[in-house]
């Protein structure tokens, strides 16, 4: 094979079924040879793969993956005998509602890709300045931090959090996780430089099984191209949250949830109405077995007028698309359902098992966040 870099991304996307030519300086043009308005121009520029409107794709130096991530995008449609047998299994990323029990017409975040549409995963990637997100996501995060004051801090504040959660949970000896929402691992390529919740349960936990669940299509191709290679890692199919159907399925069959799990909601409840929230949290309690734990974390409106609150809800549905769902205190602890809340109660993100020796948190409208248990 030829040394050029380029040219070992060619070969490496042609053993994937995809059809790859030369295109205007330099660029390359990688399509998918069953669906002709499938495609992608691949460009170079400081070190880095992108396509032409400025997604990211990987480094040079690193092909295979780079390889991988645009098949998977592309939704090649085969793989022949010259891929790299370390190379993980290439499926499509299309989401779909056959046999589910949503509204024909009903659509979750991210479940189509459009690089000019933000969505709540590439929104929150963003701000927490991950390298991996569009333009659009880009935008609509500095929008929303321009008009949020601290809101970086509360986003990243709030990953932190789940990391501590995930940390405990394992110490006390929980080894499966399904992270239900999870959005874009970050791969600590985020300026917190904080690690993927899979990778803080693997430390303590080896042994763990993890799930990545979520509707949106480009944290799929992401999960699958970066945790989804860990071993004890899986992850689903694009799936709607609402659709418990399908997702009780998918935790049967995934963790088998003959003991107890730990489910991650984090950031996601609030893109639920009260009666989406209510019917998945008892799904889950009707599954789950006893001693699982739900760990939560919520947008709130305490401590803000209700013009503040509007006003922000507005603007994040606005570049986002999908209504959020903005809760008090009372209204978060009442998610719980049948699930016994865990100490320290419904606290915000940084009172979460803190970190004695880390930074105090900035003075803002943090994330609220319990942990709760599945009673016998």
């Amino acid at each position: 094979m030829d040394a050029n870099p380029t040219a070992i991304l060619q070969e490496l996307l042609r053993a994937r079924g995809l059809s790859v030519t030369r295109g205007d300086g330099g660029a390359v043009v990688v399509g998918n040879p069953l669906h002709g308005r499938i495609n992608a121009v691949v460009i170079t520029a400081n070190g880095r793969y992108l396509t032409d409107y400025g997604y990211e794709l990987g480094e040079q130096g690193d092909e295979l993956a780079t390889a991988t991530r645009l098949a998977f995008l592309l939704s090649a449609p085969t793989v022949t005998a010259t891929q790299p047998a370390d190379a993980p299994p290439l499926r499509p990323i299309m989401a779909s509602n056959s046999g589910n029990d949503l509204p024909p017409d009903s659509t979750a975040p991210g479940s189509s890709f459009d690089p000019n549409r933000a969505t709540p995963a590439s929104t929150y990637a963003a701000l927490r300045d991950s390298k991996d997100v569009l333009r659009a996501a880009r935008d609509s995060a500095d929008t929303l931090a321009s008009d949020i004051q601290h809101l970086r801090e509360i986003v990243r504040e709030n990953a932190s959090a789940l990391v501590r959660a995930v940390r405990h949970t394992t110490k006390i000896g929980y080894t499966r996780f399904a992270d239900l929402g999870g959005g874009m691992p970050a791969s600590s390529h985020d300026a917190t430089r904080l690690p993927d919740l899979a990778v803080v349960a693997a430390g303590h936990a080896p042994d763990r099984r993890w799930l990545l669940i979520d509707s949106d299509v480009v944290a799929i191709m992401h999960g699958r191209a970066t945790i989804g290679r860990l071993p004890g890692v899986e992850v689903a199919d694009p799936l709607d949250l609402r659709d418990t159907k399908r997702l009780m399925k998918a935790l049967h069959e995934q963790l088998g949830l003959d003991q107890p799990t730990v489910v991650i909601l984090g950031a996601v409840l609030h893109f639920l109405d009260d009666a989406e929230a209510d019917h998945l949290m008892w799904a889950l309690y009707d599954v789950l077995p006893a001693d699982s734990l739900a760990l939560v974390t919520h947008v709130t409106s305490d401590g803000l007028d209700e013009e503040t609150v509007t006003r922000w809800a507005g603007l994040y549905e606005a570049h986002n698309h999908v209504p959020i769902h903005v809760r008090s205190k009372t209204e978060v602890t009442r998610l719980a359902g049948r699930f016994d809340l865990q100490p320290p109660g419904v606290v915000r993100t940084p009172d979460f098992l803190p970190d004695p020796e880390g930074p105090a948190p900035v003075e803002a409208p943090h994330f609220l966040m319990f942990m709760a248990k599945r009673p016998s």
